[in-house]
């Protein structure tokens, strides 16, 4: 008999690899007669959904940006309501490989244990944490596997949590000795996982345009998980990322006419930006004018100052780039010049938008 009566599983799924691991951990539940309620975060009512309880089991399933929980999760994750004894399991998609006939697993860093840290702190009693390898998705980097090498990837994942949430329903802890490898390098690399959540991901967030190809359909925006992006321009529409941009890789994935493009040339006009010691020479300009101000000069301040310049120049430049990028020609060379106009798309087989 199952030690629960409820289960809800929310996930954040951009091209479909955490949806599909938790259509598998739903299976799973179903089959033991569980009643699941299974939902995407951003279209889920927390509050009205989970039955306070030790019969109630909640799942959050994520993908690991950074080597670490994305921002819209732990966020989602702080605004859930107490647990209130209700159990708890989370799972941490991460990048998998495959060069020839041998499957590399990805590494999840402290993305699931920190999300179990919340869930403990909120009063859920986590019950188990797990990464999953998925087919790396990021293609603002590489090329989307092919549907052959991204089902060798993923099918052997099925069973493996299948047999997780099955050990979690018969009341067995789950925390296997490799999430806790997994944690321990996690922390070893915790300034590059905060360099993502208070740097890259906003300079991420500045590198996707759309092509001449774009007709303005709007489906980027409206299937955006962190409603992220907008359509500006009355005549002709054009998708415009904000800073809400978590690149979990939907827009560019989904797009019907493959008409949204990641920027190197832009990556490369950034880093040299962001590359001048703006913050520096202000604090020291400003000591020049107040010299009683002098202590300052390097200390932390100049590096607060340094932060919003880089987050201005990335708004600012990225503004301009949007106006350029809507002249057909110079959205010709921009689009030319990029490698991911040249990447193969990806998505889980057999995942449709209207699955996430």
């Amino acid at each position: 008999m199952s030690n629960y009566d409820y289960a809800n599983i929310y996930y954040l799924s951009g091209t479909g690899n955490t949806y599909r691991v938790a259509a598998w951990a739903g299976d799973e539940l179903e089959s033991q007669k569980i009643k699941v309620n299974m939902a995407p975060f951003e279209r889920s009512d927390p509050a009205a959904e989970i039955i306070p309880g030790e019969k109630t089991l909640l799942g959050l399933l994520l993908p690991t940006h950074g080597f670490t929980a994305p921002w819209m999760m732990i966020r989602f994750a702080l605004k859930l309501p107490k647990g209130q004894g209700a159990h708890a399991f989370v799972s941490a998609t991460r990048g998998g490989t495959k060069f020839g006939n041998i499957i590399l697993p990805g590494f999840e860093g402290t993305a699931a244990y920190l999300l179990a840290l919340i869930l403990k702190i909120k009063g859920y009693k986590v019950r188990g944490v797990i990464g999953v390898d998925m087919p790396l998705n990021w293609t603002v980097l590489i090329p989307g596997f092919k549907e052959k090498n991204a089902k060798a990837i993923s099918a052997p994942q099925e069973p493996k949590i299948k047999a997780f949430i099955k050990a979690i329903i018969n009341g067995d802890p789950q925390f296997g000795f490799w999430t806790f490898v997994s944690l321990f390098l996690g922390f070893l690399i915790i300034p590059f996982s905060l360099g993502y959540l208070l740097i890259a991901r906003f300079f991420l967030s500045k590198l996707f345009f759309s092509t001449n190809a774009c007709d303005s359909c709007g489906i980027c925006a409206s299937k955006c998980p962190a409603n992220a992006i907008q359509m500006r321009g009355k005549k002709v529409p054009r998708p415009y990322w904000t800073f809400k941009c978590e690149s979990c890789m939907r827009c560019m994935s989904f797009c019907p006419q493959n008409a949204i493009e990641a920027s190197h040339l832009l990556a490369v006009g950034f880093v040299y930006l962001v590359s001048i010691p703006v913050g520096a020479l202000m604090i020291r300009w400003i000591s020049k004018l107040i010299p009683s101000l002098d202590p300052i000069v390097d200390s932390p301040i100049s590096m607060l100052f340094q932060y919003g310049y880089m987050l201005l120049s990335f708004v600012l430049v990225y503004f301009i780039f949007y106006h350029l990028t809507r002249i057909r020609f110079i959205n010709t060379l921009f689009t030319k010049g990029t490698l991911t106009h040249y990447y193969r798309r990806y998505r889980q087989p057999g995942v449709r938008l209207k699955d996430l």
